[in-house]
């Protein structure tokens, strides 16, 4: 558009665009307070697909609001952030696998995945019965470090006594 344009077109014609444009964007609020409330009652998330699909029903015309309407309103966009729970975003397995064990292989990347999808606490519960295990073994090899230090001194001993292990 070129500055000689603007100046052509008469300042009523621009108010009666701002006004309607005002009335749509009103409009646009008006419909996703309204998606967000009825989500918030169902006890749905609160996501920009999600409003969109609702607003669909709530619309008087049945068109609703588009995710990109409630992205480019600054007030529908407020409104969705603050009704949204904040996005999980996943963690890119590769890189923290690198950075901690030096070339991976790919069992290793594999078992990362089947890990990284459980929750904190099956993790934990996996690690405990990890942390037994490795205590249990580690008194096993004590043991058996002991008995063969004590053939190698020709030191005769009960060695039944030192593998009775409690698991």
């Amino acid at each position: 558009m070129t500055p000689q344009s603007r100046k052509a077109r008469p300042e009523a014609a621009m108010a009666g665009l701002k006004r309607s444009h005002q009335q749509r964007r009103n409009r646009s609020v008006t419909i996703v307070r309204r998606a967000i409330s009825r989500l918030q009652e169902i006890g749905s998330p609160v996501t920009l697909g999600r409003i969109a699909r609702i607003s669909r029903e709530l619309s008087d015309t049945g068109m609703g609001i588009s995710e990109s309407t409630i992205l480019r309103n600054p007030e529908c966009h407020q409104l969705y952030e603050e009704a949204a729970q904040p996005v999980r975003r996943r963690r890119a397995v590769g890189r923290s696998l690198a950075r901690e064990v030096e070339s991976p292989t790919d069992a290793e990347r594999r078992r990362m995945h089947y890990l990284m999808r459980q929750t904190k606490a099956e993790l934990a519960v996996r690690i405990i019965a990890v942390e037994r295990e490795l205590a249990c073994s580690e008194k096993s090899n004590g043991v058996l470090r002991d008995r063969i230090i004590q053939e190698k001194l020709g030191l005769k001993s009960s060695f039944k006594e030192d593998l009775d292990i409690t698991v």
